[in-house]
Order: structure tokens, then C-alpha cells, then sequence
């Protein structure tokens, strides 16, 4: 058993580690604005060498000194123990923003000096059939950096959804919103799929119907959870589980359609909303290659839904549990 004293340290440098985080978004920003602006976004020697002259010489504007005091410092505002960070996420960044200036859909992009702005935080419109569904919680953007002409309307230009090379979370989402996103992709699926499409629209709806009504047999033993007994949860996961997996067992095309919804927001804030993402970008660091997909064309198979217990430990004070998605 640890000791208080080695307790204390421990978690006080874990903390310290937290608190002394810098936001990526930011450094991808950052690293984005500067290196275009100079024209050798392109040439990843280049932008090494450029971000070397940074971290010596304060006048630099990307200089430690000179970042804003608030923006993209974990505990919100510039800390000396913010520092190793804050290099250590600019030097990643150097691969993503390499990969994004490198790839085809973004040479305009780069040849005009479009402006690179986060937006990850910021909360969006919900669409009328979010609002439907009563999924009005979690309307956090799903782009976390618009890279927009200078002077551009909110929502116009490259919308990009950032994931950490090692894996995310798509997606944690209670009943209601749940089901907004079933809604949406099994409309998508039978509009699109092969398998669906020439479908009769009584046949159409009649799939659609079954799908919805047993997303909402697994969204009801979910929200069972908010009163039920500590010794009922796991019951209540199994039944909300198997009621995913039938579903998806009938349809095993729809896994992509959920998996693409929760991943764009596009059902969630509407198509062309400057929340929902248009590409999504695993950033690289060293050796690991960045990957750049437009969300037209990228292959969203993965992991299906999986039930969640709730957070919290009394019946009083818990919520719903929950569907995740996972990044793979």
C-alpha cells in the first residue's frame, strides 16, 4: 500500500502534468498561419528549422513568450510549466500541417494563405431533427479548425475534425441522441445503399420503423439506469446491448452510417453548418504518417455502438447510461 506522502506526490504530478498541457488545435493553428504565411508549409525541413529559431528567440511570434496568455493553456492561463508543452505540440504539428500542405485538396488553401481559426469547444445550432429527438445536450462543434480566406462567412472553407493518432472516441451519446443519430443514418443508408435504395418507400419505412423501435428499446433500459438499484445496472447494460446488436445484426450496413454521422454532425447541426466536419485528420508525429480524408470518400467501418453504464454512484444524483462509439 502507498503511503499518503507518496499518494500526495504522485497525484500532485499528475496534476501539475494536466494543468501544464497545451491545446494541439492550437499548435496545428498556429504552425498552419505561420508556416503558409512564409510560403514552406510544404517543405517540413523548412518548418523544422523555422520552429528551431522560435524556441530561442523571443522576438519570434511563435515565441512562448509572445503566445496569447489564455489561448489553448490548459487551466486557462500561461503557466511556466506550460512550456515543454506548448513546444512539444508545435513540433507535432509540424507533420500534420506537412500532410495537409501536401495533399491535393488543400494546394488553394496553401497558394492563397488561407487562415487557419479553432473552433473545437465552441457550441453549434442543433438541427430540427436533433431538437425532434430532444437531444439538446452535447451541441459541441465537431470541427475543431475552419482553415477559412481571410474575411470569409462563418462556415465557409475546410472544416476539420482533428483525432489523435492513437485512437478517440467518436461518439457519447445518451438515449435521446441516440436515437437522432439511428434516425439519421438509417435514412441515409435506404436512401443510398445499394442493398436499400431501389427499395419501395413503404418497404423503406417499414425498415426504418424497425430500426428506430428497437434504438429506442435500448434507449429505454438506458434511461432505466437514472433510478434503477446498483445491482440492476448490469442488466440494464445487457438488455440495452443486445437491443444494439439485434438491430445492427439485421443491418450491418447501418454501423457506417452511425459511425459517419457521429463523426461529421451533419444530421446534428445540418449539412454546410461550420460545425459539421468536412475532413478528418489523424495527426502524425516523426515517422507516423498523417492521414487527410474528405468525409465523401473515407471508409467509416469500425466498432459497432456499445451500451455504458451511467456515471455517478446513487440513484439520486445519476444520469442515463449511455451508446459510445469508438475511434480505431
Amino acid at each position: 500500500m502507498k503511503s499518503f506522502k507518496e499518494y500526495i506526490s504522485e497525484n500532485t504530478i499528475l496534476f501539475e502534468a494536466k494543468e501544464g498541457a497545451y491545446s494541439d488545435e492550437h499548435a496545428h493553428a498556429r504552425i498552419w498561419n505561420h508556416m503558409t504565411g512564409m510560403g514552406i508549409a510544404h517543405d517540413k525541413e523548412a518548418m523544422q528549422k523555422e520552429y528551431a529559431k522560435a524556441k530561442v528567440n523571443v522576438k519570434h511570434p511563435l515565441h512562448f513568450a509572445n503566445a496569447q496568455n489564455h489561448e489553448g493553456f490548459v487551466g486557462g492561463k500561461k503557466t511556466k510549466a506550460h512550456e515543454a508543452a506548448y513546444h512539444s505540440e508545435h513540433e507535432n504539428a509540424i507533420h500534420t500541417i506537412h500532410g495537409l500542405a501536401t495533399h491535393s485538396d488543400f494546394k488553394k488553401a496553401v497558394k492563397e494563405k488561407h487562415q487557419a481559426q479553432v473552433t473545437g469547444g465552441a457550441r453549434g445550432e442543433l438541427s430540427d431533427t436533433w431538437k425532434k429527438y430532444g437531444a439538446t445536450k452535447g451541441a459541441t462543434s465537431k470541427t475543431d479548425i475552419a482553415i477559412m480566406k481571410p474575411n470569409s462567412k462563418t462556415g465557409e472553407g475546410i472544416r476539420l475534425s482533428m483525432k489523435k493518432g492513437g485512437g478517440s472516441q467518436l461518439m457519447s451519446a445518451g438515449p435521446e441522441e441516440t436515437n437522432a443519430v439511428h434516425h439519421v443514418a438509417a435514412k441515409e443508408m435506404l436512401d443510398t445503399h445499394p442493398k436499400y435504395a431501389k427499395l419501395p418507400q413503404k418497404k423503406k419505412d417499414e425498415i426504418h420503423a424497425n430500426i428506430m423501435n428497437k434504438v429506442k428499446q435500448a434507449g429505454k433500459h438506458l434511461d432505466a439506469m437514472r433510478t434503477a438499484k446498483e445491482s440492476e445496472l448490469q442488466g440494464l447494460k445487457q438488455k440495452a446491448q443486445k437491443a444494439l446488436d439485434t438491430v445492427h445484426n439485421e443491418h450491418p450496413e447501418l454501423n457506417h452510417f452511425v459511425r459517419k454521422e457521429a463523426t461529421t454532425g451533419r444530421g446534428k447541426f445540418g449539412e454546410g453548418s461550420p460545425h459539421a466536419a468536412s475532413y478528418i485528420v489523424k495527426s502524425a508525429a516523426g515517422k507516423k504518417g498523417v492521414s487527410v480524408q474528405d468525409v465523401n470518400k473515407m471508409n467509416f467501418e469500425g466498432p459497432r455502438p456499445r451500451a455504458s453504464l451511467p456515471k455517478g454512484t446513487t440513484s439520486a444524483g445519476r444520469r442515463s447510461g449511455n451508446v459510445k462509439l469508438d475511434e480505431r
